[in-house]
């Protein structure tokens, strides 16, 4: 593995970048949770090739790193942000029996129908439930990066299904069915 000095070379440097590091990544994100997960995530990557990566300017390629792993997180959750506002406020207002929640629940029924299992069920976790991913990836027993993996498959097919689409014109794709 890697000798005494490495790990202590290693250690020094996650002490003494971690904290500004995170704040950093928190400026960007403003969600503590991804920013720990991010600068986590980095030291990962640093610590698998620690020894190819020793260098003087680490602080500079670590920002860079950072910033980096930020712009693709704000990059997945603006799209998440998007679909995830109008299927909240959707299922906020279905259980109305007003016939416009009625045909809003309807329309969030079909388009779960959509989506295979698990990602049905992590979409619902996440987003209706309003469960962390962490909180989902424990009650299911997989990885957290699963869990990312599924919210991505799910906004992905809604959104190639959607494309173009505003709310209201997904909304009168479908009517409610007659009794």
């Amino acid at each position: 593995m890697y000798s005494a000095k490495q790990r202590d070379d290693f250690r020094h440097l996650f002490t003494k970048e971690y904290k500004h590091l995170y704040y950093y990544s928190l400026q960007i994100t403003r969600q503590p949770e991804a920013s720990k997960d991010i600068v986590s995530e980095v030291f990962a990557r640093v610590w698998e090739h620690w020894p190819d990566w020793q260098q003087e300017n680490m602080s500079s390629m670590l920002m860079v790193a950072v910033r980096r792993k930020c712009i693709d997180f704000l990059r997945c959750n603006v799209v998440a942000s998007k679909y995830a506002k109008y299927y909240i406020r959707s299922v906020d207002e279905a259980y109305v029996q007003d016939s416009v929640h009625y045909n809003q629940q309807l329309q969030i029924e079909a388009m779960m129908k959509l989506l295979p299992e698990p990602t049905r069920t992590i979409l619902y976790k996440c987003y209706v439930e309003h469960l962390k991913y962490d909180e989902v990836a424990k009650q299911m027993g997989i990885h957290h990066d699963t869990v990312k993996r599924h919210i991505m498959k799910a906004l992905k097919i809604l959104r190639d299904k959607y494309a173009g689409k505003s709310p209201d014109d997904i909304a009168t794709d479908f009517e409610p069915e007659t009794y």
